[in-house]
């Protein structure tokens, strides 16, 4: 499969991964929620993706 803007599949997987990270460490899911959407709202606010 390929993606038509890799980007976004790319930082949707970021988090997915960080996400996974999280709950190995035993953190209560709104707790990972919260950072998640912290950096998206960024993500959102800035225009750009983290790696840019």
């Amino acid at each position: 499969m390929v993606h038509l803007d890799p980007a976004p599949a790319m930082f949707a997987a970021m988090l997915d991964g960080w996400a996974t990270q999280q709950r190995a460490r035993f953190l209560k899911a709104d707790t990972i929620k919260a950072r998640i959407d912290l950096v998206r709202r960024f993500a959102h606010f800035t225009g750009q993706y983290p790696w840019q």
